[in-house]
């Protein structure tokens, strides 16, 4: 997954799970805020990527659902319960998964099989 979609990921898992809001994202691996906007919860996801100038919307249902990227113009499943994610790239044609503990965002991306760390 390239790290501007992992990034709004770590967004919107943060956001869903937490059910606080935020306008940004610090991508540790970075070390710079990524300033995101827009709607995220647990039914309707429409939020907007300032650096890329792009939206990722979608739905999740009972913690499920489907993302479209439009900087990458392809899709992402998410799956959230509890305090943890997972889901599938489409772009990259591989799998994710995290978990949420307090403000941090903790991502594993299979495409480089490493952990990326981020603060919500």
């Amino acid at each position: 997954m390239n790290s501007d979609s992992r990034a709004c990921i770590a967004y919107l898992a943060g956001r869903v799970i937490t059910g606080k809001t935020a306008s940004s994202v610090f991508d540790h691996s970075k070390s710079k805020h990524k300033l995101i906007g827009g709607t995220a919860d647990a039914n309707k996801i429409n939020i907007y990527d300032y650096d890329r100038s792009c939206f990722v919307t979608g739905s999740l249902i009972q913690g499920r659902g489907n993302l479209f990227d439009y900087g990458t113009n392809s899709h992402i499943s998410m799956n959230i319960k509890n305090l943890r994610f997972d889901g599938f790239d489409y772009a990259s044609g591989k799998h994710f998964n995290g978990q949420v503990t307090g403000q941090t965002v903790q991502i594993f991306d299979y495409q480089f099989s490493n952990y990326f760390s981020y603060n919500v």
